[in-house]
């Protein structure tokens, strides 16, 4: 593997987060002055499928991260096991409501439900899944929900644009 792949890589690696373009072309500069970051990352994408290894280079939450292949997860599960918790029924209703309706308010997500959820939003903001994206302009300014890197992240996309484009293909594969 050339140099410049490895130092990617290494960087991809250790990151634990998404590195965007400039963040890994600031650290890899004095060694690699001239490096193409997108297209390397290509290059190491390419790479990987070539030599079936078990993880990919995917572009999440605004930057670039490794990831294992899901036809390795049933391997590699059992190291995960007693570490997820889950969403109850009301919070996940909450978090689909914001994520596809974004920037809303709190009594537009009630609305939506027909049922209070101060408790969700509030479980749901600590937790760092949404956050105060900028106030309505109205009477009272209420805050403006959105979601936050951290569900980018936890769901595996790159923008929320991301999640409604994947919603709509589900959709039309199952009418056709």
């Amino acid at each position: 593997m050339k140099d410049y792949l490895q130092a990617i890589e290494a960087v991809l690696f250790v990151a634990g987060q998404p590195m965007s373009k400039g963040e890994i072309e600031e650290l890899l500069e004095d060694h690699f002055p001239n490096l193409d970051v997108v297209e390397s990352l290509q290059e190491l994408k390419a790479l990987y499928l070539e030599q079936r290894r078990p993880i990919s280079v995917n572009k999440i939450a605004g930057g670039y991260v490794l990831q294992t292949l899901p036809e390795v997860a049933p391997y590699i599960a059992p190291l995960f096991e007693g570490k997820r918790k889950g969403f109850s029924r009301g919070a996940l209703e909450v978090l689909s409501i914001i994520a596809f309706k974004q920037p809303i308010t709190r009594r537009e997500i009630d609305a939506i439900r027909g049922v209070e959820s101060t408790a969700h939003v509030e479980s749901l903001s600590e937790g760092e899944w949404i956050e105060i994206v900028g106030k309505k302009e109205v009477p009272g300014r209420p805050a403006l929900l959105g979601t936050t890197k951290k569900f980018l992240l936890h769901f595996g996309l790159n923008s929320i644009g991301d999640l409604k484009e994947l919603v709509h293909r589900k959709l039309d594969s199952v009418s056709s």
